[in-house]
């Protein structure tokens, strides 16, 4: 993805950012494809333009206009050097078949209550036909039962006849198994904790494994998106300050911030029964492992 930050005039900072459509992209043909060495190379690059077409407008962007941000490092397509691959690549057929399940699904569904009736030679034939008005009645009061928005689905009849269901039951489809496996390489390849997906958490897990996925996810796979998000911004803008993104203000991340106040508290507690005594307190518990000058600053 292309972000666009918009800038008023003589104003450095961006009034907003708009994120480019990668599909709507296109590069002149004579644009430089490979790796470039050359601190010039470099240079002529940054002002080279690509074309941007959407909803039958056109604009022109220069290279050093935008912020690129890749999902997989750029450099690894075989012709082109600011393309590059997604993770997405990896599970087009999984979210296909997910995809695909959700029809089928759908289908079985939209199914339930149809029946098709045939003649019959099995069974007993009924001893008198029905009174007309019998059949009227017993036709109006199951008139709009079944197939939803189907009126009259119901004939009364006093032939031998046979019934078959037309639904397939969903447990014979087996979608909830589909959906779990495709769901489960899906959410590997982006690093999302599988305790935050209920069908394949189920319902016995314990809420402090939910409690400690969300903090997995935020401190592994989110923060280090964050990351990136904010070191090309500050990259491209020429910030020299710090800018940095933080979750520790989200309800789950509250447990972290619950253990160091833990920690702190056996910290404080393990330095007053020694400060009595004739052992150096911080020595003591460098022999711990513990360096009360390095938790400081983590913490």
């Amino acid at each position: 993805m292309y972000e666009y930050p918009i800038l008023g005039s003589g104003i450095k900072e961006p009034s907003a950012v708009y994120n480019l459509n990668p599909g709507c992209i296109e590069y002149n043909k004579e644009f430089p494809t490979r790796l470039i060495f050359e601190k010039q190379d470099v240079s002529e690059l940054k002002e080279k333009q690509f074309k941007y077409t959407e909803e039958h407008q056109e604009h022109k962007f220069n290279i050093s206009e935008v912020i690129p941000f890749f999902d997989v490092a750029n450099g690894l397509s075989e012709d082109f050097l600011l393309k590059a691959p997604s993770r997405l690549d990896a599970i087009q057929k999984n979210i296909k078949n997910i995809d695909t399940a959700l029809v089928a699904e759908n289908t079985a569904l939209r199914q339930s209550g149809t029946k098709i009736v045939s003649g019959s030679e099995k069974g007993q034939g009924i001893s008198r036909p029905l009174d007309p008005k019998d059949k009227e009645n017993i036709e109006n009061a199951y008139k709009g039962y079944g197939n939803a928005g189907h009126k009259g689905n119901l004939i009364a009849t006093n032939a031998m006849v046979s019934v078959s269901d037309l639904h397939t039951k969903l447990s014979d489809l087996h979608i909830d198994k589909s959906m779990q496996h495709n769901a489960l390489t899906i959410m590997n390849t982006f690093g999302i904790p599988q305790e935050l997906y209920p069908i394949i958490a189920g319902s016995g897990s314990k809420y402090d494994n939910f409690e400690l996925a969300m903090v997995s996810l935020c401190q592994n796979v989110v923060q280090n998106q964050l990351d990136d998000f904010c070191n090309s911004y500050k990259s491209h803008f020429g910030l020299k300050e710090e800018f940095k993104a933080t979750l520790d203000h989200l309800p789950c991340m509250q447990v972290i911030e619950s253990q160091k106040a833990d920690k702190a508290l056996k910290l404080s507690t393990a330095i007053r029964n020694l400060s009595g005594s004739n052992i150096d307190p911080e020595k003591f518990l460098e022999t711990v492992g513990i360096n009360l000058q390095e938790d400081g600053k983590n913490n």
